[in-house]
This record gives C-alpha cells, structure tokens and sequence, in this order.
C-alpha cells in the first residue's frame, strides 16, 4: 500500500508541473493591451509595444483680432503619425461672415483656397500636398465681417493627396468669442 502511494505522489506532481508549465505558455499571449488603442488585441496578455493609436487631424481658431476683424486656422496631427501629408480640406464657419482665406501654410505650398461667406474649401490642382506634423501649424487667415456671435469652426472634412478622409479632433477653442 506504501508503494501505491508514493508512485501516486511521485506522477501526480510530475503531471502536474507539466501541466503547470504547459498553461504559462499558453496564457501569455503577446500583443497590445491598451483597449483604447486601435491594434488593440484583447486576447493579448503581455503588451509587446505593439500598440497604434489613431491619428487626428486637430484644428482649432487662434489669434482672434477684433480690430482686423481676422482669425488664424491651427492645425496639427496627433496621435501616430499616420498622417503624414494633406491633400485638401474643407470647412464652414459659424458666427462671421466669411470675406477671403489667406496665407499660411496653404498659400506657401501653393493650394488653390475659395471661400463662400460660410465655407472655405483648399486644395492642390498641381498634386502639391502639405506635410503634417505634431507642432502647431497656421493652415490659413479668415478675414470676416458680420460677427454676429461665438466664431467657431464645423463641418470640417480633411483628405490625404489621395482622397482618404482623416479623421478630425476639435480642441475646446475651436470656438473664439466675438468679444475677446
């Protein structure tokens, strides 16, 4: 009976690191662990630094000058650098009448930009693009007048050279009072 149980003992924690062993292996799974990621991997149970995050093509109003009745268009990219040129963008703008759109980065690679009292829209007719990066860059100058109210920027539709659409993040001033 003493020999029983000893060869008992002895293949039940043989079997059983083996076992043991067995599912460490099988429950780490490599991948990005991060839920607000885009490669997000829900079975993953170890990051691998795998882990890509959506860009954003961020825009926001700045330099509001009451006296020139103008505004400066910001932008940037955020997040991955999965944009990396602009092809075109189109926005409205609500609050002012819209007068012209100038300078800026658009101006300097040479974008064609027409404006309504509302909506601007700027593109390249030439296949000029205009590379993104993640500092701050003034996309153009709104000249406006019958400011009537909070100016703020909408209905914004931004493509790559190929006509991808990016996505759009709008910062808190993407809305400037009329008064400040």
């Amino acid at each position: 009976m003493k020999k029983w149980f000893f060869i008992f003992l002895v293949f039940f924690s043989c079997s059983t690191e083996k076992l043991t062993n067995s599912s460490i292996n099988q429950l780490i799974v490599e991948g990005c662990t991060d839920p607000e990621s885009r490669s997000y991997n829900p079975s993953a149970t170890q990051d691998d630094g795998s882990c890509k995050y959506l860009s954003y093509l961020e825009l926001f109003l700045k330099n509001y000058s009451k006296k020139n009745n103008t505004v400066d268009i910001i932008m940037f990219n955020s997040g991955d650098v999965n944009y990396e040129l602009l092809g075109g963008i189109q926005f409205s703008l609500a609050g002012a009448s819209i007068i012209n759109a100038f300078g800026g980065i658009v101006e300097e690679n040479n974008f064609m930009t027409s404006s309504s009292s509302e909506t601007v829209i700027s593109f390249s007719l030439s296949g000029e693009s205009i590379k993104l990066n993640k500092l701050p860059q003034k996309l153009m100058t709104l000249s406006m007048d019958d400011i009537f109210g909070p100016i703020c920027l909408k209905d914004i539709y931004a493509s790559s050279p190929t006509g991808i659409k990016m996505n759009i993040n709008f910062k808190n001033s993407s809305c400037l009072s009329s008064s400040e």
